[in-house]
């Protein structure tokens, strides 16, 4: 899919849980490995191993990075074979392994008495950190339904119609056919952590054509992209498809990596871009009478749900904190020899291809 390196999230914490796209991700590629067992740094340095030879290579590299832990890859992408740290929760499913899915088991790589002797303390560990999860969860949930009003009201005064003809004239404008069958790849600009909602810019800096849809309530700028994915799937034209991290169900950045083209959504959250693209703000297809009547609502729905993304982030930390405790028990227990020779199988894995 890449034709240059780029870096993408495919998993966090949503309104409805923990949301992850890395099963999409592993169908994507002839030969997809999956790394069992990752509780350890070990997973993190097959990975960052199979990267740095990809890269020694001159090969366009995909890394796909983790929202619990900053500078931590979850997986990576080159050419038809891609690597996938399979720990819960991401869990893609081995189907056919050997055959088709390539699996490599961290599990014979620890020493067992170690971590037996550490049963007690992981579970308490594990424990604090899933209660702490799910309080993230709950006070993201709640966020999202103040956020999720605010967008129904922004709709009552949005003349959706209008806000479709646009996306029609976009697609008109900038997206041509491409006469081949395009795919949809789902991936993530951006990811609820620890330290605030992250956004991936990276990936957005090379693109040639820039349209920003100025959108701060989400009513409008997802009409508008469902809009140019639909013309874009008849123009034959491959796709990233990029959702809300807080409600995936939302659509908020769509890029068309042939055309060099990117649609997307500027919020508190993510409303820096760069270069000077053209900005069009979605206020335009709403009434602004309707939207002056509201505004004391938004704010206050706004400024709550802002309190209550504190709450999650708190408990984000909470539960990263537990985590690593977790992973550097297990970290003690490996035996590098084992996680040697895993590098080593994994960097012939990487040479694989549709041939296999």
């Amino acid at each position: 899919m890449q034709a240059r390196d780029c870096s993408f999230y495919l998993g966090g914490l949503s309104c409805g849980g923990y949301r992850g796209y890395f099963q999409e991700f592993a169908d994507e590629f002839s030969v997809p490995v999956l790394i069992e067992g990752g509780f350890s740094s070990g997973a993190g340095k097959i990975l960052e191993a199979v990267r740095q030879q990809l890269a020694q290579s001159g090969q366009c590299v995909e890394t796909i990075c983790c929202s619990a832990y900053a500078g931590k890859l979850d997986a990576l992408g080159c050419k038809g074979v891609c690597f996938v740290n399979a720990t819960s929760p991401h869990a893609p499913k081995a189907v056919l392994p050997t055959a088709v899915e390539q699996v490599l088991s961290l599990y014979d790589a620890y020493d067992q008495k170690m971590l037996v002797s550490k049963r007690e303390e992981l579970t308490a560990w594990t424990e604090s950190g899933d209660r702490a999860f799910r309080r993230a969860a709950r006070y993201l949930t709640a966020a999202a339904s103040l956020l999720r009003e605010n967008e129904q009201a922004v709709l009552t005064c949005t003349d959706l119609s209008k806000a479709e003809q646009l996306g029609r004239a976009l697609a008109k404008r900038y997206l041509r056919e491409n006469g081949a069958n395009g795919r949809v790849h789902m991936r993530l600009l951006s990811a609820v952590t620890s330290d605030g909602i992250r956004f991936l810019p990276d990936v957005i800096r090379p693109i040639e054509t820039l349209v920003v849809l100025e959108d701060e309530y989400g009513a409008s700028a997802d009409c508008i992209l469902r809009v140019l994915q639909q013309h874009a799937t008849e123009r034959g034209l491959d796709i990233i498809a990029c959702p809300c991290p807080v409600r995936p169900k939302h659509l908020e950045h769509l890029i068309f990596p042939q055309l060099s083209t990117a649609f997307v959504t500027a919020n508190r959250y993510h409303s820096e871009y760069p270069g000077n693209p053209r900005r069009i703000h979605c206020t335009r297809v709403s009434e602004k009478s309707g939207l002056r009547v509201r505004r004391a609502r938004l704010r206050f729905n706004r400024k709550m749900a802002e309190e209550l993304m504190a709450q999650v982030f708190g408990a984000l930390t909470e539960a990263g904190e537990a985590q690593k405790a977790v992973d550097a028990i297990y970290s003690a227990a490996e035996i590098p020899e084992q996680i040697e020779k895993l590098c080593l199988r994994a960097k012939e894995l990487s040479s694989l291809d549709a041939g296999l």
